[in-house]
């Protein structure tokens, strides 16, 4: 209990503090994660096509943007009906690329045993959607069926895939506790690769350290709703096996991955979850390398609690700071790229940083009031709350049941202790 939490959050806590009694397995968890799906269902409106990127599979949502030429993406569905990563077909532009075409390149997240693309359709919808961009969900290749080498794999197939379609500078990353890490491996793999890095990435909750355990991963699965000592006592024993083996745990590790060079980033995380240690430190570390950070730190929440924005406020305050910086980054670097082809001088990071700086999306821990960042102007904060809006039938009824399973609890949990008592 603190004041500083919504009623919102209180309640939601009070029903998840349960899930820390019951046993897990495989099949729980990932039945656990598809329910994702419940809450934020594709979007009827939205075009879904199953993309091969390379060997990759993943879906293409064309969130029917304008360009910028008087058509949309939904319209053209060029990019969703293209199979082949070579850039040969469905494609406007030198080298098959439409030059306008904006895409939000997403991870989900699931600990690397659980979660799917097919389920986070409609939540990658509904925030590609804020940020005017369409959506790619990478399907990547999970733990026990495959190693984290080739989900390394997977999420390079799929940005390679996107250069063939769109420039870098159009492409922004978004993964989600282990997504987050697979995108931070990706961004790595690309440095090392000598290849151009994406506009801008947002992490929320990156795990990204697969060695030893931090301290807080020992002492936050106490109060973490999501990475309860259940779930942690499962995922743990795995990690040597899912790393390749014990030895490359370290290699596999993005946290002491190079960082100079990485492209912006935004990791949001809650100052008691597993996570909090590797990602302030991580932070940390990049911004000494010269790395634009920005931080989004929330108090007594758990982890990945932006998924939540559609129950409690201060996760849809979590999930706006990162929409709007995501659309900034993007304003910024297309407006640095037009000008760089106007003058034919090439990329110009020095004036990019400043215009970023001009927008008030400079680095350091933007906490309390300011971590807003820039004022949201008013046309942009109702298209925001319009694309993250969640209310629909399902949506209505998760309140319902949210609702009465708090008021069952109530009931059934000092029952459940009288029970106990009277038989021992």
């Amino acid at each position: 209990l603190d004041p500083s939490l919504s009623i919102e959050a209180h309640a939601l806590a009070f029903v998840m503090g349960f899930g820390r009694y019951l046993p897990l397995n495989l099949r729980r968890i990932r039945f656990g994660l598809s329910c994702v799906a419940y809450s934020y269902p594709p979007i009827a409106t939205v075009p879904t096509v199953t993309i091969d990127c390379n060997g990759t599979p993943a879906f293409y949502l064309s969130c029917g943007v304008s360009n910028g030429n008087g058509t949309n993406n939904a319209e053209k569905d060029t990019c969703g009906k293209t199979e082949s990563s070579n850039g040969s077909n469905g494609s406007n532009g030198s080298n098959g690329r439409d030059a306008e075409r904006k895409v939000l390149l997403y991870f989900y997240g699931g600990a690397f045993v659980g979660g799917s693309a097919e389920a986070n359709l409609g939540l990658a919808a509904r925030i590609a959607r804020s940020i005017n961009c369409d959506a790619l969900c990478v399907d990547y290749k999970r733990y026990p069926e495959a190693t984290l080498q080739e989900a390394n794999i997977d999420a390079l197939n799929a940005y390679t895939w996107l250069m063939h379609h769109t420039s870098p500078r159009n492409i922004v990353v978004l993964g989600i506790s282990s997504g987050g890490g697979l995108a931070t491996s990706m961004l790595q793999n690309l440095l090392r690769q000598g290849k151009e890095q994406p506009c801008a990435a947002a992490l929320l909750g990156p795990w990204l350290e697969y060695t030893q355990c931090t301290r807080s991963i020992s002492e936050n699965t106490q109060y973490d709703l999501i990475v309860n000592p259940r779930v942690y006592d499962f995922i743990r024993p795995m990690m040597p096996a899912m790393c390749g083996g014990e030895s490359k745990r370290r290699q596999m590790s993005p946290f002491f991955g190079p960082v100079k060079g990485l492209c912006p980033l935004h990791i949001s995380y809650s100052t008691i979850e597993v996570v909090t240690d590797e990602c302030r430190s991580f932070a940390k570390r990049a911004k000494a390398e010269g790395v634009e950070v920005r931080e989004y730190t929330a108090d007594h929440l758990m982890h990945a609690f932006q998924l939540f924005f559609g129950y409690i406020p201060e996760a849809k305050l979590a999930m706006v700071d990162i929409v709007v910086w995501l659309g900034e980054q993007l304003r910024t670097s297309q407006s640095q790229g037009r000008k760089n082809e106007n003058t034919n001088d090439g990329p110009k990071d020095a004036s990019a940083g400043e215009e970023r700086k001009s927008h008030g999306l400079g680095g350091g821990d933007n906490r309390s009031s300011s971590r807003r960042g820039a004022a949201l102007p008013a046309d942009l904060a109702v298209h925001v709350e319009k694309c993250l809006d969640h209310r629909h039938l399902d949506s209505l009824f998760c309140d319902v049941l949210l609702i009465l399973a708090s008021l069952g609890a109530l009931i059934l949990f000092p029952c459940i202790l009288c029970m106990f008592v009277l038989r021992s």
